[in-house]
């Protein structure tokens, strides 16, 4: 009677392992899929990369160890997207809030993967929205909002 269920047990305990490794793999298979949209729309969709980039960080730290890979290659890549996205604020000559927006975006995302040179550059296309802000300000004869634009400059 007492091998009836030990094997009972043996058998739940190689089941329960089977699922389990299977719950991983697909955990793992979402972090391929999300890090395979994001380097798809690299080039073309900025921002969707970026989304899926941050949901390979988010679902790579819920996965585990086995996911780390995934999670290291977006974490190389995300600030230079980010500083990438405000550049082409910049170049598309965007509002000058949706400049700033973008620039302290990449700043943020420079600070929270440890990217010292997109930081800097993100800093300087910050001071040029701020720039912009202010010449806009001042062309409309704002010139206490202009002032204050300016005044973020430094």
């Amino acid at each position: 009677m007492n091998m009836k269920v030990m094997r009972k047990i043996a058998g739940l305990l190689v089941i329960s392992a089977i699922i389990g490794t299977n719950l991983n793999a697909q955990a793992r298979n979402d972090v391929i899929k999300a890090y395979n949209e994001g380097a798809s729309s690299m080039q073309t969709d900025i921002p969707a990369a970026i989304k899926a980039f941050e949901n390979v960080v988010t679902l790579s730290d819920q996965v585990g160890e086995t996911a780390n890979d995934l999670k290291q290659k977006a974490v190389q890549v995300l600030p230079g997207l980010y500083l990438k996205y405000a550049n082409s604020t910049l170049k598309e000559k965007k509002p000058a809030p949706e400049i700033i927006k973008a620039a302290k975006a990449a700043s943020a995302a420079a600070e929270k993967y440890g990217s010292a040179s997109t930081k800097e550059n993100a800093g300087k296309i910050l001071l040029q929205g701020y720039y912009n802000m202010g010449t806009d300000f001042f062309t409309r004869k704002d010139y206490e909002n202009a002032l204050l634009a300016f005044d973020s400059l430094y």
